[in-house]
């Protein structure tokens, strides 16, 4: 729970810096945002997402430490794809808003 906490600051200390910079102008600074936001999340995803699927592998009936290793790069590409969405959604809501 402590964790989500930290988490949930960050991320709408970030969005408060974001909205903050766009309004003024300086969408290259709300994008560097963006991307350290993306950093940190790779970090954070080790504690949310990394350890609980391999908590939740480990489950398994049957498992083997090959199906425990697995969770490893499952939750990479599982973090991949929320920056990557993260990101495109930004991109186009950056791109209509300057239309």
């Amino acid at each position: 729970m402590f964790l989500m906490l930290v988490a949930s600051a960050y991320m709408q200390s970030i969005s408060a810096f974001v909205a903050q910079n766009n309004g003024a102008g300086l969408p290259e600074r709300s994008r560097q945002a963006l991307f350290y936001g993306i950093r940190t999340a790779f970090v954070a995803g080790a504690f949310c997402v990394r350890i609980p699927v391999v908590y939740l592998m480990s489950h398994i009936p049957g498992v083997g430490l090959f199906q425990i290793g697995l969770g490893t790069p499952i939750s990479s590409a599982v973090q991949i794809l929320l920056c990557i969405a993260a990101y495109r959604w930004y991109q186009n809501r950056a791109k209509r808003s300057a239309q």
